[in-house]
């Protein structure tokens, strides 16, 4: 039997670590307010309450989604203890989110259960800690002034990035390799087509670590101004089942230099390679490399040269009491 909730505080659901489409579909859980066959034929939009996968039982929300009833949903999106590398309360909500989608795919567009759920739910959960979980920390704003900073002696820096350009989908990424003395060595621009700003991100990585490796440089500081891909491939735990080969390619190619470094830098020191980036998303050809630097990116090149600082509001942390 489907369950009446009554009506209580879920003040809770809001305050659940998740994105806010998923936040509000606990909600609707929680209200008993989503399209399943049982609430539809309650609300008197279908006479067929049989689940269409199973074809056994009601389809209920508990039925579809396990046992989601609203205890349920609030003890597991509260739940901070460590489960496979995480608090549980991150990765459980996406679990019940990608539950609800797989099943729709399934019964509307007649995909089959994605085998690979799991690590998806996974993947997801680690790229969410690295983007949008908050600290348990007072935050005060401070601005620094950032600037590109040239390598130690003998040392070379490759700047990547990737490029989105919104809903048209079309997607770039490009880099640049510069000295000691921040004299460009060798740059290049992309054209990816349809993808994501995290594909994006991924394929600048792995093409300028090829190109760092075609130039045989030894000692290599790579830095992007994306955490979530630092985080990616130093993390050999991470698993991400869209860029499989590209994060295997990345960790590869890391390990064919003497001495490297990765690490995130902030956009103001990373223009360069935006500039780069942004000219792949554009060009119409699929890579070009650059021996000098284009005319496009010759301002930012010379701010670089130059040292020359940018303000930016940074967050500086406090420990609370």
């Amino acid at each position: 039997m489907e369950h009446s909730f009554p009506r209580i505080k879920l003040g809770w659901v809001w305050k659940i670590e998740a994105l806010p489409r998923i936040k509000s579909f606990i909600w609707q859980c929680c209200h008993n307010s989503i399209g399943v066959k049982g609430c539809l034929v309650k609300r008197g939009m279908g006479e067929d309450d049989c689940c269409p996968i199973c074809q056994m039982e009601p389809e209920t929300i508990l039925h579809a989604l396990r046992d989601c009833i609203r205890e349920w949903l609030r003890s597991n999106g509260k739940d901070s203890s460590i489960r496979g590398g995480f608090q549980w309360r991150i990765p459980f909500p996406i679990a019940v989110w990608s539950i609800w989608k797989s099943r729709n795919q399934m019964v509307f567009n007649g995909k089959s259960l994605n085998p690979g759920l799991a690590t998806y739910i996974r993947a997801q959960a680690f790229e969410f800690l690295c983007c949008a979980t908050s600290t348990r920390h007072s935050v005060c704003n401070v601005i620094k002034r950032i600037r590109w900073e040239r390598p130690q002696i003998g040392w070379k820096k490759l700047n990547t990035d990737g490029s989105h350009m919104g809903r048209n989908g079309r997607a770039g990424c490009g880099g640049v390799v510069r000295d000691e003395h921040g004299r460009w060595i060798s740059g290049f621009t992309k054209h990816i087509g349809s993808a994501s700003s995290f594909v994006a991100e991924m394929w600048g990585l792995r093409d300028g670590l090829a190109l760092c490796s075609y130039l045989n440089i030894q000692c290599l500081i790579v830095e992007v101004d994306a955490r979530v891909i630092v985080g990616a491939v130093l993390n050999a735990d991470y698993v991400n089942i869209v860029v499989p080969p590209l994060l295997d390619d990345c960790r590869q190619l890391l390990s064919c230099f003497q001495q490297v470094q990765i690490r995130h830098c902030y956009r103001q020191a990373n223009r360069c390679a935006d500039v780069m980036a942004r000219m792949g998303s554009d060009q119409l050809v699929d890579y070009v490399v650059f021996h000098s630097p284009p005319e496009d990116v010759l301002e930012a090149c010379e701010a670089d040269f130059n040292g020359l600082y940018f303000d930016r509001r940074c967050p500086d942390l406090v420990v609370g009491s």
